[in-house]
């Protein structure tokens, strides 16, 4: 699975150039603007625990002063009605790779916002929404999701298929072959827990696509309830590698609420995986049989590799997904035990 999303540290590396991008190059459009110093970001990882580090550095950019994204409650009664907290961005961007003006980011509607999930107890959803530079009125919207598990989509923002592009000295570009010139595009950090989306309750925590797909379908109705002129445009659903898991499952959670009359109709009209790992129990034994048919080995290599490689590999597999399952009893267990929800003997 060669993807930006599947590699063990060149996205670390991307994650942590792309927050120092954001605390020194991302200016909002409103009058406050937040700079933190470099001790307010340095933390002690010995005391504080991991999902500490990341709230305490996500806050720490401050995005939303005085919102509601930026407040744990303690008191579940205490929160308000779920909702988003959104607000529009501005981004100094300069011309195009080819050297041109480009166009005015001031002619655009670019946001930043965070959702609180409504099915959790602390959890918060960030996301970006970029309006399409052409014809944004009729262009469909087009959700990306970066795999991972665990990548943020800002890899995709900044890196792959977003408006703008990062220049070696960190400034920022129009990209020429961004999909917004496309489509109204939204860039979701998903699971809770991934980028700058998070929680402080581990229970909000997803292991499964079954929660992973109800809360997108959830993200999906309040965003079409604010931006209600793009609720019946086309829909289409996209991202790479491990999100070949998230979008059959969105997209099926997608039909089933469009079935049963569920809040917005969604337009969806169809969905594309890149490079996806969807099933590697099927996936895998189907590379021989492609290497074999570009020709990229021989007959003999095609052969050894099925009888040799292909069994003990599907076995793993298997005995992978027989102890994951075993443990996320055990989990399951252990969480409802502490909550009180089971009884102890």
């Amino acid at each position: 699975m060669a993807s930006s999303s599947s590699s063990s540290s060149s996205p670390a590396a991307r994650c942590f150039t792309l927050t120092l991008f954001l605390l020194f190059t991302c200016s909002l459009a409103a009058p406050l603007r937040y700079q933190p110093s470099p001790s307010q970001l340095k933390l002690d990882s010995a005391k504080i625990a991991a999902k500490g580090q990341a709230e305490r550095m996500i806050r720490s950019l401050n995005l939303f002063p005085k919102h509601e994204a930026n407040v744990v409650f303690n008191d579940q009664s205490a929160r308000d009605e779920p909702r988003i907290s959104e607000k529009k961005i501005s981004l100094n961007v300069s011309g195009g790779p080819g050297g041109g003006n480009g166009p005015s980011i001031k002619q655009f509607g670019h946001y930043a916002g965070y959702y609180s999930l409504p099915t959790t107890k602390a959890a918060k959803m960030f996301y970006f929404f970029f309006e399409s530079r052409v014809n944004n009125s009729n262009a469909p919207v087009v959700i990306w999701l970066t795999g991972g598990p665990g990548c943020a989509s800002e890899l995709a923002l900044f890196y792959e298929n977003g408006p703008f592009q990062i220049r070696d000295d960190m400034s920022l570009q129009w990209n020429d072959y961004g999909w917004d010139q496309a489509s109204n595009i939204l860039y979701v950090d998903q699971p809770t827990g991934t980028g700058f989306s998070y929680t402080t309750d581990d229970s909000d925590i997803r292991h499964n696509e079954t929660g992973v797909s109800n809360d997108l379908y959830s993200f999906l109705q309040e965003f079409f309830k604010g931006h209600s002129k793009y609720a019946n445009n086309d829909f289409y659903i996209t991202g790479e590698s491990y999100a070949g898991h998230y979008i059959p499952a969105l997209a099926s959670r997608i039909y089933k609420g469009n079935k049963n009359n569920e809040g917005i109709h969604i337009n969806l009209k169809g969905f594309a995986i890149g490079n996806g790992l969807t099933d590697p129990g099927i996936q895998y034994k189907a590379y021989p049989e492609y290497a074999l048919a570009a020709k990229l080995i021989t007959k003999a290599d095609h052969d050894s590799i099925t009888s040799n490689l292909v069994p003990p590999c599907q076995s793993a597999i298997s005995a992978c997904v027989l102890r994951y399952q075993k443990t996320m009893r055990g989990f399951t267990l252990l969480r409802l035990l502490s909550n009180g929800a089971v009884p102890r003997r």
